[in-house]
């Protein structure tokens, strides 16, 4: 078997080398011209279908939360009052004496008053070691005691509205009053 193996084997390498022509003779054997051999034509195999690749879903950008805005606190606001208003003194000035060498003190008073307001009064000395005030707290009528020799001082009266208004005290000096 194997040299049977090996003789077809030089049969064909020998057809091969006689093949290489158009025809003709081979060892005396006619070959007939070879034909063109087949050309392989590709034939398509199956076509890969493209795989699509999943569209991301768009995901919904966040709502901001609002924040609470806070209410603005209202301003109190002054009501109008008629025209002269604000605190009125009466007298502007008050003379208190002191009592000196034998005199009696006079002491010396004064109102307070404000159209449209009906509220308390607050008074209160600038210079205590002059010229005291009482009662500190009234609804108009206030009393000024002169308490040494001096020159002057002030007594500054308040309503509960945030009014102000300054009474001028000058003491009399050297004033002997039966």
């Amino acid at each position: 078997m194997m040299v049977l193996k090996l003789s077809a084997a030089l049969v064909c390498a020998a057809a091969v080398a006689a093949c290489s022509g158009s025809g003709g003779t081979a060892n005396g054997v006619a070959v007939p011209a070879a034909t063109p051999a087949a050309t392989a034509s590709p034939t398509p195999g199956p076509t890969a279908t493209p795989t699509v690749a999943p569209t991301p879903t768009p995901v919904g950008t966040a709502t901001p939360i609002p924040t609470a805005t806070p209410a603005p606190t209202a301003t109190p606001t002054a009501t109008a009052s008629p025209s002269g208003s604000g605190i009125q003194l009466t007298p502007s000035t008050v003379n208190p004496i002191p009592a000196q060498g034998g005199c009696v003190a006079h002491d010396a008073g004064f109102t307070a008053s404000e159209t449209g307001y009906a509220g308390m009064f607050s008074a209160v000395s600038n210079d205590t070691t002059k010229a005291t005030v009482s009662p500190s707290s009234s609804s108009g009528a206030f009393t000024v005691h002169a308490v040494a020799n001096g020159t002057s001082t002030t007594i500054t009266v308040t309503d509960t509205l945030g009014h102000t208004a300054t009474e001028n005290v000058v003491i009399q000096n050297n004033v002997c009053l039966p």
